[in-house]
């Protein structure tokens, strides 16, 4: 759907050759400034040459993907709702409310786990466990009942807390004085 909303658009604004255009001058921008960070002897506002060290570049990688999952469910959620459920207006919240209580619960609870043990396997297990719990959501989503859906929600958000949570809790860390 997302794709037909940016196709609508492009003709508005003059079509594809001027969002082409747009992008090229955002890339030149950007590559201006990645070459700005990695040769000034003053640290630039947006320190690139903190990805050389792999802790930090991990962290950050973890946590791009985490953006990319969260709110690929936030918005995805509601649809499913209405598609599979019928559910109208604020009851298509309900899926991503459940996925919010298991996140409320596992993230603090992540962090203080990855702290004492290590953020790595706890990354890569609550990685693991959500991954099979979304493949099993995907394989059953036609006839899987709402109550069900619910509950699947809340174990995948308990267990995407626990890959959340020590990215976002030790990058800090990683940077060191």
């Amino acid at each position: 759907m997302h794709a037909h909303l940016v196709q609508a658009r492009l003709p508005a604004r003059g079509g594809d050759v001027e969002g082409l255009q747009h992008a090229q001058r955002v890339a030149v921008l950007l590559a201006a400034y990645v070459h700005h960070a990695f040769t000034t002897t003053a640290t630039p506002a947006l320190d690139l040459r903190l990805l050389r060290r792999p802790e930090f570049a991990a962290s950050i990688a973890v946590m791009g993907l985490v953006g990319l999952v969260m709110y690929g469910q936030t918005t995805s959620l509601p649809v499913i709702g209405l598609d599979q459920h019928g559910l109208h207006g604020l009851d298509q919240g309900l899926l991503v409310c459940a996925l919010g209580l298991g996140l409320l619960v596992s993230m603090p609870t992540g962090g203080r786990i990855s702290d004492r043990l290590g953020a790595r396997s706890l990354v890569r297990a609550g990685a693991a466990v959500t991954a099979a719990l979304l493949a099993t959501f995907a394989a059953s989503a036609d006839h899987l009942p709402l109550a069900a859906a619910c509950v699947l929600f809340v174990a995948v958000g308990l267990s995407f807390g626990l890959t959340a949570s020590p990215p976002h809790r030790r990058w800090p860390a990683c940077i060191g004085p």
